[in-house]
């Protein structure tokens, strides 16, 4: 791939020292996507479609976390690193299994700032599965998954303890709905270890039994466009 001004885009492929300030991106990525970078960017995607994402002898239902991660193999690949998915799954309960139903809004909120500052679920999967309907769909930038897949994706796909959530500002509960801004950074459970920066809303909207039945990210920036600010 070429940068803009017709000049080989630069490569990086030596993690940076561990005194480093500032992270190194994996490349540098033009201003405008040729297309012969957006089919390098998307071609590990359509194969993680293909194969439903999944190693050999492991089921486990294709997810965005799936596609961003072969998406970041891809940035690697080309880059002449060498990255091979294998998904380690874990337990998915965090709680007895019993429904907490229609929950003030101020418990709920409660719950849910304790799920992001405490669990950091985004990245560990580690939901109060509690407050959610089973059948609560999960919806991001790139498709919708059940509550399983979510979890159990997620879980698979990143290094909790080398990933971060924050909040940006106050979890807000009203109007049968939980809203609020987060800031996070995606570690991916592949070799390289590489992480990708993320910042969105979360929209949790309520069923008439006060359990959440609808999960909705709402990302900042577009896939290619978080995809690029993959670093070692």
């Amino acid at each position: 791939p070429r940068c803009s001004d017709g000049e080989p885009a630069a490569y990086s492929t030596t993690p940076p020292s561990r005194s480093s300030s500032s992270p190194t991106p994996l490349c540098n990525w033009p201003d405008k996507m040729t297309p012969h970078l957006l089919a390098l960017a998307l071609l590990p995607c359509v194969s993680a479609v293909m194969t439903r994402g999944a190693a050999p002898g492991v089921r486990i239902g294709f997810s965005r976390r799936q596609a961003m991660t072969r998406a970041v193999q891809g940035a690697l690949l080309t880059s002449g690193a060498t990255a091979v998915f294998t998904p380690v799954l874990a337990a998915d309960a965090t709680d007895d299994g019993r429904k907490l139903l229609n929950l003030p809004d101020d418990k709920l909120a409660e719950i849910v700032t304790k799920d992001i500052t405490e669990r950091q679920f985004l990245v560990t999967g580690d939901i109060t599965r509690s407050i959610y309907s089973e059948d609560c769909t999960f919806k991001d930038e790139i498709d919708t998954y059940t509550i399983d897949k979510w979890v159990k994706g997620t879980k698979a796909l990143f290094v909790g303890d080398k990933s971060r959530v924050a909040l940006e500002g106050p979890v807000v509960a009203k109007d049968g709905e939980v809203r609020f801004r987060f800031d996070e950074v995606l570690c991916f459970n592949i070799p390289l270890q590489p992480k990708v920066p993320l910042k969105g809303t979360l929209v949790l909207r309520r069923g008439n039994d006060g359990l959440i039945n609808s999960y909705q990210e709402i990302w900042d920036t577009s896939v290619l466009a978080t995809i690029s600010k993959a670093y070692l």
